[in-house]
């Protein structure tokens, strides 16, 4: 696949916690239309994952990008074009769905 297709790209991503590792060398990218999942067990680094991509954690090694944007380098642009709602978050009963997201 060509970087200039992907949406979203991860190169041999890590995280280490002290001296645990708790996402290694992931790698994958998807394109426009296609569908990401992170599947696994409590503990495979989905969260870890997701917090690097919306620029919440740094990672330890590799790199993550979203429409080409180095979520570190770029963060603050790659912010604006990206959504992320922590499975902790309490929604609000007053607002809609597309409100919330805004």
């Amino acid at each position: 696949m060509d970087d200039d297709d992907a949406v979203i790209s991860a190169v041999s991503l890590g995280k280490k916690y002290g001296s645990c590792w708790g996402l290694k060398n992931s790698t994958f990218s998807a394109r426009k239309k296609e569908l990401a999942v992170l599947l696994g067990p409590n503990g495979a680094g989905k969260t870890t994952t997701s917090k690097i991509f919306a620029t919440v954690l740094k990672p330890s090694k590799g790199n993550a990008s979203i429409l080409g944007l180095d979520t570190v380098k770029d963060h603050r642009l790659a912010r604006e074009r990206i959504s992320f709602l922590p499975q902790e978050h309490e929604l609000s009963k007053d607002m809609t769905p597309l409100e919330s997201v805004t």
